[in-house]
């Protein structure tokens, strides 16, 4: 089988994006198994091989959608399916899905209505007030109407594809109410195998060490969460250092901390790993306030990185692979996914229990390779395609 994987937008010119990490090593993980599978974005911003089989084309300021049609009619041909990373919905994307509906999946990664309208509100914001028609129409569909483009035809798109391949249960159960006619199938996130692990169980004394990794500076990491737990910690005989690493400058207020509670923010690193020395941290957080984006579950990818690296992991939704499955309750501690603050007590209490466990880090590594190596999800996303 040909696979052609399309990606709309500048994802791919971030090299070491969670995002771009995770396409190419899903790609890979195809072509060990035998699907020929050719990767393609397209951007306003640059032109690039990245490797023998993954490029950007640059669209020259013309529809993303329009450039991508451009390319099927000369290169379509080649591919035998095409899995389409969902980009938000457009007139011309209805259009290209018409034309090409018997070969098109979508991935879905999450709930687009929702995240498109707190996509267009952010927008706003970075307008200046004008009494123009075309800023007028914009404010009253964004905060009278309180819709776009998503909501208006994101059901259309989706009749007219082959398929869905959703992250979680809960958002094929999204795209569903959507378009019921649309046919989904739940092939969660998956992390690289081959990463370092923890050589061993770190020392703990009277410090707990945590960290947090995130991708940019969105309102459902939770950070305000985490503060206010802090300012409620009242043990005196233990500190608490957290490093949010990925975030340089937050968008919430940090003060009133305790002195034994330490919160910084640390800039994006390539080797985060090695250049924060993770190996002597105990624990990490994921994605703490998802209520925002009116989502319950998830498949977070720095989840799967971390716990590949034998790290356990607190976490605030419904893990596809992890919330359900007994094998990793010693390992992960569940928060409720709202506003209220996250409890440290629970969190030092969590970590007292796991590093009792014989090395730990070892056992969540071999259960995350099980669970969630690429290699296991490719052969999943593999079976799909086959069979339609």
């Amino acid at each position: 089988m040909n696979l052609l994987y399309l990606v709309a937008g500048d994802i791919l010119t971030k090299k070491d994006s969670g995002v771009t990490l995770k396409i190419l090593a899903k790609a890979n993980a195809l072509k060990d198994l035998g699907i020929n599978t050719t990767v393609i974005g397209f951007s306003n911003s640059v032109e690039e091989n990245i490797n023998e089989f993954c490029s950007v084309k640059k669209i020259n300021n013309i529809n993303v959608f329009t450039a991508i049609e451009n390319y099927l009619k000369e290169q379509g041909n080649k591919f035998d399916k095409i899995l389409f990373r969902y980009p938000f919905a457009d007139k011309e994307l209805l259009e290209l899905v018409k034309q090409h509906k018997d070969k098109i999946f979508f991935e879905h990664n999450t709930f687009e209505i929702e995240e498109a309208a707190l996509v267009q509100k952010r927008h706003l914001k970075t307008l200046p007030f004008s009494l123009s028609p075309s800023y007028l129409s914009y404010w009253y569909k964004t905060n009278i109407l309180k819709t776009n483009a998503e909501k208006e035809m994101g059901g259309d798109i989706l009749k007219y594809a082959k398929g869905g391949i959703c992250v979680t249960k809960e958002l094929a159960a999204y795209e569903k109410k959507k378009c019921p006619s649309y046919k989904t199938y739940v092939v969660s996130n998956g992390s690289e195998s081959d990463v370092e692990i923890l050589k061993s169980n770190p020392l703990f004394t009277n410090t707990l060490k945590t960290f947090m990794l995130v991708g940019d500076n969105a309102p459902w990491q939770g950070f305000e969460r985490i503060i206010e737990g802090l300012k409620k910690f009242k043990d005196k005989t233990v500190s608490i250092e957290l490093n949010i690493i990925g975030v340089e400058k937050p968008s919430v207020q940090i003060s009133g901390l305790p002195a034994n509670c330490t919160l910084k923010f640390t800039c994006k690193s390539k080797n985060y790993f090695s250049d924060n020395n993770l190996q002597d941290y105990h624990l990490t957080f994921s994605t703490l306030a998802l209520y925002k984006k009116g989502m319950q579950e998830a498949a977070s990818l720095k989840l799967r990185d971390c716990m590949l690296r034998g790290f356990p992991v607190a976490l605030a939704y419904i893990d596809t692979d992890v919330s359900e499955n007994p094998s990793f309750a010693p390992y992960t501690l569940q928060f409720p996914n709202n506003n209220s603050a996250i409890d440290f007590n629970k969190v030092l209490s969590f970590y007292k229990s796991v590093s009792a466990i014989e090395n730990y880090p070892e056992k969540i590594r071999e259960l995350a390779l099980n669970t969630f190596s690429y290699k296991v999800k490719a052969m999943q996303l593999k079976q799909i395609l086959e069979a339609n």
